[in-house]
């Protein structure tokens, strides 16, 4: 018996390299009249070394500008592949846990 898939979880890394992971995802999601939910998780660079002495508000608010940044490189990523707003389930882009601060 044969399942129905709805929805292709894809990750990226919102770069040229992700494209043709991008591309396969929607390649499975075309074939089985599925539509894709895109997702990229990030860790801002300074916090593998900067996490212990920055300020709650300054966390937050570079959170904020490396998401909208991503947000940008995400729509990007779906104009340059030129995926149909009716293929897109969801858009996902989100910050991983602080860990060791």
């Amino acid at each position: 018996m044969f399942e129905i898939i709805d929805t292709v979880v894809i990750g990226t890394s919102l770069t040229e390299l992700s494209d043709d992971v991008v591309r396969a995802g929607l390649g499975v999601a075309r074939a089985s009249g599925a539509r894709v939910g895109l997702v990229h998780a990030f860790q801002p660079q300074w916090a593998y070394s900067a996490g212990p002495y920055l300020t709650e508000a300054f966390i937050q608010e570079t959170l904020e500008v490396e998401k909208k940044l991503a947000e940008q490189r995400l729509a990007d990523q779906i104009a340059r592949l030129g995926i149909r707003k009716e293929e897109i389930a969801g858009k996902i882009i989100a910050y991983g846990p602080r860990t060791g601060w």
